[in-house]
């Protein structure tokens, strides 16, 4: 039981419990707009977008509070720095997606020996894990460092 205790006041608890979070936020806002939204032009994107800006507020918020207890009189450079760690993770996602989805999609599928669909729902996995880790050291070790 005591090593359950200390596990879930370590701050990699933590991260993964906001980021569960973070990701209902984001579900939330990104279908509650859709519904709001649902006889205007461009309403998928739109409220993508709006689901993705309030998730990144809300993770940044939980992150600096109570994940990695940051204190700081640069709130604004340290959002800055977050949102811009986020949008290049992001790009990075795009980026592996279209390269092993759209351009080399044989690649995953000779390796997974697995369906297009398939391999793209693993490789969507993957990129998810790598992204939760790869946002994790760079808000760690970049955006709420310890001075």
């Amino acid at each position: 039981m005591k090593r359950i205790r200390s596990f879930t006041e370590t701050e990699a608890f933590k991260y993964l419990v906001f980021g569960v979070l973070t990701t209902l936020v984001y579900y939330i806002f990104m279908y509650g707009s859709l519904a709001i939204l649902k006889n205007v032009s461009g309403k998928a994107a739109i409220s993508e977008a709006i689901g993705q800006i309030v998730s990144i507020i809300f993770a940044f918020y939980t992150n600096k509070k109570w994940v990695f207890e940051h204190e700081s009189n640069h709130v604004f450079l340290d959002f800055l720095n977050f949102a811009a760690g986020r949008v290049i993770f992001m790009v990075l996602a795009i980026v592996l997606k279209w390269w092993f989805g759209d351009v080399h999609p044989s690649i995953l599928m000779n390796l997974f020996h697995l369906s297009f669909d398939k391999t793209m729902l693993v490789f969507s996995l993957f990129i998810q894990i790598l992204n939760i880790l790869l946002n994790y050291f760079y808000s760690k070790f970049l955006v709420f460092r310890k001075k």
